[in-house]
């Protein structure tokens, strides 16, 4: 028997602007960009990419995050920065696992992402990592992965 607060608790279905398919309200995203104010996760997310082709995550941290990043440290303080670091990859690890449960997150999946770039960009400055030690490590677990791949092809 459902106890008063899920008997209660009613699901709101709107259609998408775009596409024109049912969702439930919580899986939908409030925009004046869409025909009737709503967009499901995949449009939301296809326009975002339509209307910012410029985002190169790359040059992006080059050319302007990297000051905002290292103004956020010394505002903040290392401490409490590593702080938001544990939090946003625990945040991105529980929209990870509600996908595996069959939730529709994408949107939110790469929204937890883009915090967890930050604040690796931000654990770099922190513990004075160089773009160039970050290579090197990269090359190290790209090779190894690599060796894994082919063993395991081999062995297949």
């Amino acid at each position: 028997m459902k106890s008063n607060r899920e008997a209660k608790k009613r699901k709101y279905y709107r259609k998408c602007g775009d596409c024109g398919t049912r969702f439930e309200q919580s899986l939908m995203t409030r925009t004046k960009r869409s025909k009737n104010g709503w967009l499901c996760t995949d449009c939301y997310v296809d326009r975002q990419i339509a209307e910012h082709p410029e985002y190169d995550i790359d040059e992006w941290c080059k050319e302007k995050g990297m000051t905002v990043l290292k103004r956020a440290v010394e505002t903040y303080s290392k401490d409490m920065q590593l702080n938001v670091a544990v939090e946003e990859f625990s945040e991105l690890i529980k929209e990870i696992c509600k996908n595996k449960r069959g939730a529709d997150n994408r949107a939110n999946i790469i929204d937890e992402m883009a915090d967890c770039y930050i604040m690796l960009e931000q654990l770099a400055i922190i513990f004075d990592i160089s773009t160039d030690e970050m290579g090197v490590q990269l090359d190290k677990k790209f090779t190894r992965l690599e060796k894994r791949l082919a063993e395991r092809s081999e062995n297949a």
